[in-house]
């Protein structure tokens, strides 16, 4: 089975680095769980919804290759009822689309290797890129000057100009 996952260009180092790992399903307004999020809808403009003000996060698409059988691997609406949110929650986290947004959309409990993506597309030219240039772009991001002024200014709590 192959699905997607979308992510912002500076997180890629993180996910060569330790896989993907990370994610936030909103199980209540205030509680979170921290598991990646994936979708089988490769389509760029059906991510809007989970995305909101994020947009960063559309800026590379990942695509996985997961076992049919991964226990760990759930469809958004059958993890949804297993957690038993409200329906008025699950509406609004799954968006305006909720029909076709929790039949595409995935939570990973755990963390997936890099080993499993086959490829990514940086947006908007969407054009393949293998694993092996995925790794160079991570080093490569990894020494920016940029990626250590944005971190050391988050952890100042600030945001850079632009970002």
């Amino acid at each position: 089975m192959t699905i997607f996952h979308f992510t912002g260009i500076f997180a890629l180092a993180g996910i060569v680095r330790a896989g993907i790992a990370h994610g936030e399903v909103a199980v209540t307004p205030v509680h979170v769980i921290d598991f990646p999020w994936f979708t089988s809808d490769f389509a760029h403009a059906g991510q809007s919804d989970w995305v909101g003000s994020i947009r960063s996060k559309l800026a590379l698409r990942l695509e996985v290759v997961f076992d049919q059988k991964d226990q760990q691997l759930a469809r958004w609406r059958d993890y949804a009822k297993r957690l038993k949110l409200r329906a008025d929650w699950y509406e609004e986290l799954t968006g305006p689309n909720v029909a076709n947004n929790g039949r595409a959309w995935y939570v990973y409990r755990g963390v997936v290797p890099f080993d499993r993506v086959t490829c990514g597309y940086y947006h908007p030219c969407h054009e393949r890129v293998t694993p092996m240039a995925l790794r160079r772009a991570a080093e490569v991001i990894q020494m920016s000057p940029l990626r250590t002024r944005t971190t050391t200014l988050r952890q100042e709590g600030t945001q850079p100009a632009g970002i």
